[in-house]
């Protein structure tokens, strides 16, 4: 299967949700991570997220984040469940705009849904010059050693720096390997 290929198939499962541009982008973002050999945070994460958005879990037509509060460069965004992906890129370049303007910033976006792949938003700041960390909650899904029920998120975390010939992302689970890799 071809990355035009791929993005065409996703885009038309997503348009059942999603205004044409935004299915697009949106299925960019599922290929691209699968393209760039992020397999956990791919294509393989787009049946998950259809169900989502079927069972109300992802509410589809929320596309934007609602700026809760703010003072200088600190800034708490509510996401309502929405298209976590599409809202997590606008949070990153909010970020950036707002580190360019008072030297440094922090976004806190609340309530979004999964976003797939941190390194995306690491690299879209370092991109800009920015240094970037972003990182993000999960549900509970590790159990420590003698335990029988999970006590721990894999919570992702992610650092980005820019750099003449290509910025340096660590984008990065916080056990042995992501869950996404288990599926």
């Amino acid at each position: 299967v071809t990355y035009d290929e791929a993005v065409s198939t996703m885009e038309r499962g997503l348009a059942r949700f999603l205004p044409a541009q935004q299915a697009h982008h949106f299925a960019e973002i599922f290929a691209g991570n699968s393209l760039d050999g992020v397999y956990s945070h791919g294509m393989n994460r787009f049946p998950r997220y259809i169900s989502d958005m079927e069972a109300g879990l992802c509410d589809a037509s929320v596309l934007q984040a609602e700026r809760v509060s703010g003072l200088g460069g600190l800034e708490v965004w509510d996401a309502h469940f929405g298209v976590g992906p599409l809202i997590a890129e606008q949070a990153a370049q909010r970020a950036v705009d707002l580190a360019k303007e008072h030297g440094i910033a922090c976004v806190a976006l609340r309530n979004n849904s999964h976003w797939l792949r941190a390194g995306r938003f690491g690299l879209m700041m370092a991109d800009q010059g920015m240094m970037g960390l972003c990182m993000t909650n999960t549900c509970l899904n590790l159990v420590a050693y003698g335990a029988k029920v999970p006590s721990t998120g894999n919570n992702p975390i992610c650092f980005a720096v820019p750099r003449k010939g290509g910025s340096l992302v660590m984008d990065m689970a916080v056990s042995q390997y992501a869950y996404g890799k288990l599926e």
